[in-house]
């Protein structure tokens, strides 16, 4: 078997741990050649001390307990609780925001209408406007709203 070197640079960024490396190979520096089979043994007893020890999950792995899973719990609870009330709410805002527009298109209607019996020379009576007589969506305007819903895909 040929002889072989291979080299490894370790970074301490701890200066306690450089101190306490330090102070060690000034205290068991007789047993040694030199600071690399130092540094060595110290990696052997590391690796094996590591070895000795079975491997454990990391601690975030770790399940959380059951008090922390009844809070999360209890959180999402209440956005539920928040999304199905603004769901009531927005679906009762829409119900309100249709009937007004519906109000609105007969209002169009009508003045629509009117203007037309104004423009033709037949001025409208208050007794037909009352009673809806000018309320009917010209026919091509419903021509129109029914294209452009099918056209939205709303039909």
């Amino acid at each position: 078997m040929s002889n072989f070197e291979m080299k490894y640079t370790v970074r301490l960024y701890d200066p306690d741990l450089v101190v306490e490396i330090g102070n060690l190979y000034k205290a068991h520096s007789k047993e040694f050649r030199n600071k690399n089979e130092f540094m060595t043994c110290l990696i052997r007893l590391g690796v094996d001390a590591l070895k000795a020890k079975p491997p454990t999950a990391p601690a975030s792995a770790a399940v959380p307990p059951a008090a922390a899973l009844n809070k999360l719990y209890d959180e999402m609870r209440k956005i539920e609780s928040i999304a199905d009330e603004t769901g009531k709410f927005l679906k009762v805002q829409g119900r309100k925001t249709d009937a007004h527009i519906a109000v609105m298109e007969k209002l169009l209607a009508s003045l629509y209408n009117m203007n037309l019996g104004e423009l033709s020379g037949v001025p409208p009576l208050p007794r037909k406007v009352e009673d809806g007589f000018f309320d009917d969506l010209p026919p091509r305007f419903e021509k129109i709203i029914l294209m452009l819903e099918q056209q939205f895909g709303l039909k």
